[in-house]
């Protein structure tokens, strides 16, 4: 919980390079699944955060990314 002031939000480190089955879009949408019950409009809490580092795999563009 927010208290004396503080900010809290969410992160994760997006690991879609694994296999075929840890897509971008896989990960993003199991990252908002997980915290989406917890998202509060209250000026205390910071939108979500997915991390995307990992080097694109064989013939994915950046688009493949943005979806």
């Amino acid at each position: 919980p927010a208290a004396k002031g503080m900010y809290v939000g969410f992160y994760h480190y997006a690991y879609y390079d694994i296999d075929n089955t840890h897509t971008a879009n896989a990960e993003a949408d199991h990252f908002f699944d997980t915290v989406k019950n917890y998202l509060l409009t209250d000026n205390k809490h910071l939108m979500p955060v997915l991390d995307v580092e990992q080097p694109l795999r064989a013939g994915w563009t950046g688009t493949d990314l943005s979806q």
